[in-house]
């Protein structure tokens, strides 16, 4: 199965750089770092987000397109006048 950009969120932020060091020692690849947030994006396949989701520090891993896809779908038409 190919890899997609999964959005990973932890319970504490007080986590982030013990999980940041394991993620790389498990050869998983970084797409975007956020220090200062709980979220950290993640190349990974569906299968490593649900084995992913059983961590305990992990609030939830979640398809990054799906979101995207998500807030667009929730935002109204608007029109610019001058």
């Amino acid at each position: 199965m190919s890899e997609k950009i999964y959005i990973v969120t932890l319970h504490k932020k007080e986590d982030l750089e013990g999980f940041y060091s394991e993620m790389e020692d498990k050869g998983f690849r970084l797409n975007m770092k956020r220090p200062i947030s709980r979220n950290t994006q993640y190349w990974m396949t569906e299968e490593q987000a649900v084995e992913l989701r059983k961590d305990n520090r992990v609030w939830d891993v979640e398809l990054l397109e799906s979101l995207k896809l998500e807030r667009n779908a929730n935002r109204e038409p608007y029109t610019i006048s001058g």
